[in-house]
């Protein structure tokens, strides 16, 4: 009897499924909602973002309401244009400190207004 290829395809698709459709394979996470996160929520989202520092958000949000762009958020004590930039939550700073760019498409980014 000779032996048929059929088992080790079968079992290279059976593994190609199993990965594909591991949670970690593919990154599907809807962004989090800067406008609509707790602290800690958006502490896990922004890279480099320190519980304390997410907390001075939430309290800002609270006291000013939502933000109208990401570059509101260095209103925000503590939070500056380094961290905005490199999370992609900005085109570039801008250079007198005071402009303001109204862009909410951000496509790497891991939150969302």
């Amino acid at each position: 009897m000779r032996n048929s290829p059929r088992p080790v395809s079968l079992g290279i698709a059976l593994l190609f499924s199993l990965l594909t459709a591991w949670p970690g394979a593919a990154q599907t996470d809807a962004p989090v909602n800067i406008n609509a996160a707790d602290a800690r929520t958006l502490a896990e989202a922004i890279d480099g973002l320190s519980l304390k520092q997410a907390e001075a958000i939430v309290a800002f949000r609270d006291e000013h309401g939502p933000f109208a762009s990401f570059d509101d958020l260095v209103k925000v004590e503590g939070v500056g244009w380094r961290l905005l930039e490199a999370n992609g939550l900005t085109r570039c700073p801008p250079k007198d400190g005071r402009e303001q760019s109204t862009s909410t498409e951000v496509p790497r980014a891991k939150v969302a207004l």
